[in-house]
């Protein structure tokens, strides 16, 4: 709600009402009753949940022992020294995946990367020039995908997601979305000079 553009938010309240309701619709019973047993008391911490922070531990415990990382991929093949009945089980965090796998300097590039895609998109909201119908296109196709990325990297907290292609195509769009810019300011300064 914060990023939208000022113009859209009405429609973005009415949408995100709308997409509630609609998903509290297609809920079934057993996803209702799932999601009430949700508890974080560590007495009442289902197995799931508590093995995701066993991995997560485990996976710190990784980049104590190899500061540089166990290598991409490699994971499932040193879980094992850390829970031997974990054997070829998942991190269940992009992050901590991240950073045992990559190390230090990995997840400091990971995030030096994030950090300049936010900002890049931050900056398209406020273009000045071009037509304002064109501006008002660009403004919503980066906050799409500040939102989109913001998703994603809220996935990545408990999801493995660190590898998965559509996180790189949807980091990688912005690359798209500067390109369409700096066309139309080509274009636009290509008209004024005519």
């Amino acid at each position: 709600f914060i990023w939208v553009p000022k113009t859209h938010r009405k429609k973005l309240v009415i949408c995100v009402i709308l997409g509630a309701l609609g998903g509290l619709y297609l809920s079934d019973e057993a996803f209702i009753e799932r999601i009430g047993t949700i508890d974080i008391r560590k007495e009442n911490l289902d197995e799931s949940a508590f093995s995701r922070i066993r991995l997560w531990t485990a996976g710190l415990k990784m980049v104590v022992d190899h500061p540089l990382g166990v290598g991409a991929g490699n994971w499932y093949q040193n879980i094992e020294r850390y829970i031997p009945e974990y054997v070829g089980k998942d991190s269940h965090s992009g992050y901590v995946k991240c950073i045992a796998e990559l190390g230090l300097h990995g997840v400091v590039v990971f995030f030096a990367l994030l950090i300049v895609i936010l900002k890049s998109l931050l900056v398209f909201r406020n273009l000045p020039g071009n037509s304002y119908h064109k501006k008002e296109d660009i403004e919503l196709i980066s906050f799409s995908l500040l939102v989109s990325i913001s998703i994603l990297l809220t996935c990545c907290i408990t999801m493995s997601l660190i590898y998965a292609e559509f996180l790189w195509i949807m980091l990688s769009l912005l690359v798209c979305l500067k390109r369409s810019v700096d066309n139309l300011n080509m274009d636009s300064s290509a008209s004024q000079e005519a």
